[in-house]
C-alpha cells in the first residue's frame, strides 16, 4: 500500500473530506470499489476497548487472527509491478525515459512522469543521484 496518482475520471479522486475509498481488483469480482465515512475518535475508541476486552476475556486461550503466507501465484511483490510514476526531483536537468511537466518546473525543483510503465526498481535506477523529493505510482 502506499499513496498513488488517479485519473480527474477515475472515482477515487472524487473522496473528499471524512470519506474513505479503497478499490479493489479480484479475479472473481472484477473492479470493486469500498466508500464510507473515516471511523472518528469515539467508534476507533470502541473498537480499541472492544478488542482490549476481548484480549481480557480469552487471556487463557491462544486466540489468533493472522494471515497465512500467499503463494506466488496469489501475491505479487511490489517491487515486480510496473506503472508509470510521477517524480519531483531536486533541480531542472532532464531526466532520461521522463517528461517534464512544464507546470512543475523552477531553478530549484521540477517534475516528471515516466513515458512506460517501470518497476521500482528501474524508477529509482533512473532517478539514482538525484535529490528525490516525491515518488508516487500512477495508476492508468
Amino acid at each position: 500500500m502506499a499513496p498513488h496518482l488517479v485519473s480527474d475520471e477515475s472515482p477515487l479522486a472524487n473522496v473528499e473530506g471524512v470519506f474513505n475509498a479503497i478499490s479493489v481488483v479480484g479475479d472473481a469480482i472484477g473492479d470493486v470499489m469500498f466508500y464510507g465515512q473515516g471511523a472518528g475518535k469515539m467508534p476507533t475508541a470502541s473498537a480499541v476497548v472492544g478488542d482490549v476486552m476481548d484480549a481480557a476475556k480469552h487471556m487463557c486461550y491462544l486466540k489468533s487472527n493472522c494471515w497465512e503466507q500467499g503463494g506466488p501465484d496469489v501475491v505479487y511483490s511490489v517491487e515486480e509491478v510496473s506503472s508509470r510514476w510521477y517524480a519531483r526531483v531536486a533541480g531542472s536537468e532532464p531526466v532520461a525515459q521522463a517528461r517534464r511537466l512544464n507546470a512543475q518546473q523552477s531553478e530549484e525543483e521540477s517534475a516528471w512522469l515516466t513515458e512506460a510503465s517501470m518497476t521500482p526498481g528501474e524508477v529509482k535506477a533512473l532517478l539514482s543521484g538525484r535529490e528525490v523529493r516525491a515518488l508516487y505510482r500512477v495508476l492508468d
